[in-house]
């Protein structure tokens, strides 16, 4: 499993938005996109391990 599926997996069982995790995370909610975005389509980019261990961090603490 890759970050963006690791992703699309937290915001199903959170539940959480795009825009909640363009904040937790401190990126644009384009960037959010390109990462929700299916892997055939020419926006999808790779979410960076970083982001995806600050937006569980952020989770944890925030709730």
């Amino acid at each position: 499993m890759n970050t963006n599926d690791e992703l699309k997996d937290l915001m199903a069982y959170v539940p959480l938005t795009q825009l909640t995790v363009a904040n937790y995370t401190e990126s644009s909610i384009d960037v959010v996109k390109d990462w929700c975005s299916p892997k055939q389509a020419k926006r999808y980019n790779n979410m960076p391990l970083n982001k995806l261990k600050l937006l569980k961090f952020e989770i944890i603490n925030r709730r």
